[in-house]
C-alpha cells in the first residue's frame, strides 16, 4: 500500500506492507449440475472463487517513509491520509484486488484445487450409481475452463 499526501509532489508518503487473510469461496448454489441420459456421468460446472479480502491492522508495517523539508503532517492528517489510502484497497474487488496480493495467481489455483476436491468427494458419496465425476469452473466470461 502506498500511501500519499500531496498532489504533485507529495508531501508526505509512506509504504506499507498489509498483512491479513485472503479467504476464497465458491458459490455451491450457482453450481450447473448435467448428467448425461446415455452413459452415467456427471459434469458439474461451477463459478469461480470468490475473493473476501481480511485485513490484520496490528501487523501491518511501514517499509520506508518520505516526508518533505519543511513540510508538517498533523497525525490526524496522517491518520485521514493512511485510512482513506486503505479504503481504497478494500473498494476493490476482483481484477484489481490482483494488482495488492503477491500471490493472488496461486491463492486462486489453490481455492479451485480445494473446491473441486470437496465438491468430488460430495458427489461421489451421494451417487447411488457408480458414475464419472467431471468437475470444471466457468471462466470469467461465463463458460466453463477446463476439467
Amino acid at each position: 500500500n502506498l500511501n500519499q499526501m500531496g498532489l504533485e509532489l507529495p508531501n508526505y508518503s509512506a509504504l506499507q506492507i498489509l498483512s491479513g487473510q485472503a479467504v476464497f469461496s465458491v458459490d455451491l448454489s450457482a453450481a450447473e449440475i448435467t448428467f448425461s441420459p446415455d452413459e452415467p456421468s456427471v459434469r458439474i460446472t461451477l463459478p469461480q472463487p470468490e475473493l473476501d479480502l481480511r485485513l490484520d491492522m496490528s501487523r501491518t508495517r511501514t517499509l520506508a517513509e518520505y516526508q518533505r523539508n519543511g513540510v508538517s503532517i498533523s497525525e490526524a492528517k496522517g491518520y485521514e491520509a493512511y485510512i482513506h489510502s486503505l479504503t481504497e484497497v478494500m473498494e476493490k474487488s476482483g481484477a484489481s484486488l490482483r494488482e495488492y496480493i503477491v500471490n493472488y495467481e496461486a491463492l486462486q489455483e489453490r481455492a479451485r484445487a480445494s473446491a473441486e476436491t470437496q465438491v468430488r468427494r460430495f458427489a461421489a458419496a451421494v451417487q447411488r450409481t457408480p458414475a464419472q465425476i467431471s468437475v470444471s469452473f466457468r471462466a470469467e466470461g461465463g463458460t466453463p475452463d477446463g476439467q
